[in-house]
């Protein structure tokens, strides 16, 4: 599959780029943030780049985010059973990839695909980049906030560019690692990760061009206090945890279901789903949970009997 082929029947392809409010339900945050929303000629170039990207075979074992199958409970379960903690987040990620080496980290993707699956975008770096250019990074540089294919594109380059090294020197500290689109989680099961292991880590992430938002760095200690990593808490010892701000608004929604139940039923399966992704039932401790669990039982036994009475 060559680029032309992702240009095929797209006439007049082009992003809109206006603020929109960001919220994050599960992760507790409330931004500003300029997206740039493709037109249906950019949209369809970008799914067909998606669906090329993800047949490559690829080392993505460290990304969490933004991929089939993954989720931020999955990423909370990777470090679930250690106790210290650091986190740290790569300022503006976006605009921070650089074209040329995003162009460069493709090619040499697609050349180490198996021969009979080789999925050449194009001869040469130059390509690619023109491709990118036209189609996948902002004039000013770094990806598109919005554009559909930018996660798989950032995975990518992180995978090339970052995490293998990352990988490495968590191995030789006898660490986990994992990184949630932006968010880099390291983890130990008995000993602190302390400044030397710290500033190696810092120091290969800045060599690659990143640069860390220092507010956002936490270094954690689960025998002191709990940590939230992407909206899902962690204790010691293993048990996850949704926050009890977003217990309250679950509560929240079942009171509203009781008026307007059908109108609910996607919204409510999909909270649902995270709260049972997070809790097993010999695991519901506090009142709230268990109450929770036990409104969703009742709101679906009164949607059954709905369903059957229809």
């Amino acid at each position: 599959m060559k680029i032309q082929e992702f240009l095929k029947d797209a006439h007049k392809p082009a992003f809109h780029t206006a603020p929109l409010r960001d919220i994050n339900p599960l992760g507790g945050t409330d931004k500003i943030r300029l997206i740039s929303a493709p037109n249906k000629d950019m949209r369809l170039i970008h799914q067909r780049f998606v669906t090329f990207l993800r047949r490559l075979k690829i080392d993505l074992s460290s990304a969490t985010g933004c991929r089939p199958g993954c989720s931020p409970i999955k990423n909370v379960e990777l470090h679930r059973y250690n106790r210290y903690i650091y986190i740290t987040d790569i300022h503006a990620a976006y605009p921070s990839v650089d074209g040329r080496k995003l162009a460069t980290a493709l090619l040499t993707v697609t050349l180490s695909q198996p021969w009979e699956e080789r999925f050449r975008l194009a001869e040469n770096e130059d390509q690619i980049f023109e491709f990118l250019k036209r189609y996948c990074l902002k004039e000013e540089g770094g990806l598109y906030m919005g554009a559909p294919s930018s996660p798989d594109q950032f995975n990518i380059y992180c995978a090339v560019l970052l995490d293998v090294r990352l990988r490495e020197i968590a191995g030789r500290f006898g660490l986990t690692y994992s990184r949630y689109l932006d968010d880099l989680i390291f983890s130990s099961p008995d000993e602190p990760i302390g400044k030397w292991k710290r500033k190696e880590i810092n120091t290969a992430i800045r060599d690659m061009g990143f640069t860390l938002s220092d507010g956002k760095t936490r270094i954690i200690d689960l025998a002191k206090r709990p940590i939230v990593m992407n909206g899902v808490g962690l204790e010691l010892g293993g048990r996850m945890f949704l926050q009890q701000k977003h217990q309250r608004r679950i509560k929240g929604l079942f009171r509203h279901a009781r008026y307007i139940e059908e109108r609910y039923v996607p919204l409510i399966s999909g909270t649902m789903g995270v709260f049972h992704g997070i809790y097993r039932t010999a695991e519901l401790q506090t009142g709230r949970e268990k109450e929770i669990a036990r409104l969703h039982e009742s709101f679906k036994a009164r949607n059954g009997k709905k369903k059957k009475r229809k």
